[in-house]
């Protein structure tokens, strides 16, 4: 009896064993696969990282041997640029006569006084002085400015800003325009007006008086493009043609056609026959 006994403690002590060995056994095969998970994780990460970074450095080798070649590049384009900016200045020569003549060196400034007259690119104009900025090629006049254009235009005023490099004249104070569109004249009168030479688009304010093909044009702003030969009178506008009176907010006028188009609180009077 004692041996049956003796010999079920055994195979319980035994069992019990093995139950554990196992539980080590899975514990350990567990951590084993984790540590290769990490580890096989870790070397795809490591893998992708340096594949980013052996493109990024051979594409800051193909930014850096591009480089050159294009500062080159701009170099050349910029040196011909000059060159034709410097052969151009070269040729638009200008010719200064007044009664006296006074040149600021520290300044690079012209003062000219009485009879002034400056030839420059086709234009010719006239006026009482003259300051000349050479270091911003600006000219300004003052007192008596005519300013003949060299495509026909004629212009009066008081004040006259010419500044030479961005092709931009301004006239102010009793501007008078004597122009011609469509082999027509077209007379303005305003306190301010701006031309783009380049262009020969304009723009006047203040007290603007249009008189063009039989049309009487009244208001306070004109824009004119010449490219499509539109002039726009804005700001208590009032035209007045073969008898009839219109006022509006803004009319257009279509230089080519003849035509117009009046927005904005308009109103008409006309004759019936």
């Amino acid at each position: 009896m004692k041996n049956r006994v003796f010999i079920l403690l055994m195979l319980l002590v035994i069992f019990s064993c093995s139950v554990q060995t196992e539980r080590v056994k899975a514990k350990a095969e567990d951590k084993i696969q984790s540590e290769i998970k990490e580890e096989v994780k870790e070397k795809i990460e490591d893998g992708v990282k340096e594949e980013i970074e052996d493109q990024v450095e051979n594409k800051l080798k193909e930014e850096a041997e591009k480089q050159p070649k294009d500062k080159v590049k701009n170099t050349l384009q910029s040196k011909v640029k000059n060159k034709v900016d410097t052969e151009n200045k070269e040729e638009e020569r200008a010719k200064l006569t007044a009664n006296r003549i006074r040149y600021k060196k520290d300044e690079n400034l012209y003062l000219a006084y009485n009879n002034v007259h400056l030839d420059y690119d086709s234009n010719k104009v006239d006026s009482d002085k003259l300051k000349l900025d050479r270091n911003e090629n600006i000219a300004d006049f003052s007192g008596n400015v005519y300013l003949q254009r060299g495509q026909g235009d004629e212009i009066y005023s008081n004040k006259l800003k010419l500044d030479l490099d961005r092709d931009i004249l301004v006239a102010k104070e009793d501007v008078k325009l004597d122009s011609t569109k469509k082999d027509k004249p077209l007379d303005l009168t305003s306190q301010y007006l701006k031309i783009w030479t380049d262009t020969n688009d304009m723009l006047a304010k203040d007290d603007v008086l249009v008189d063009y093909d039989g049309q009487h044009i009244k208001g306070q702003r004109l824009d004119y493009n010449d490219e499509k030969e539109e002039m726009v009178v804005s700001k208590e506008v009032e035209l007045k043609e073969d008898g009839q009176i219109l006022t509006s907010d803004k009319v257009t006028i279509y230089i080519e056609e003849g035509d117009f188009d009046a927005l904005g609180n308009v109103e008409m009077e006309f004759d019936i026959d």
